[in-house]
C-alpha cells in the first residue's frame, strides 16, 4: 500500500491498494480500508461495495490464482 500526503483540506489525497491472490485456487476476497479520523472519502477508481464511517470495503469476486489489482482511493 502506498499513499500520498495526508493533508486535511486538501483533495489531492490519495492511497493506493495493490492486492494478489498468491494461492492456487480462485477464492472470493474482501479489502477494506479505514481512513485517518477527520478525513473524508471522495472517490474510487472501483467502486466501493460500502462506506460506513471512515472503512471503505470492496468485495472481490473470483479472484483467480496470481491474479491481481489495484485501487485508488481519493479523500479530504
Amino acid at each position: 500500500m502506498s499513499r500520498g500526503p495526508v493533508r486535511r483540506g486538501f483533495s489531492n489525497n490519495w492511497v493506493s491498494l495493490n492486492w494478489r491472490n498468491d494461492g492456487t485456487t480462485t477464492q472470493n476476497a474482501t479489502v477494506s480500508l479505514t481512513l485517518p479520523a477527520g478525513m473524508i472519502y471522495n472517490m474510487a477508481t472501483v467502486p466501493p461495495t460500502t462506506v460506513l464511517g471512515n472503512t471503505i470495503t470492496w468485495n472481490l469476486a473470483s479472484v483467480s490464482p496470481l491474479e491481481n489489482g489495484n485501487l485508488m482511493v481519493f479523500y479530504e
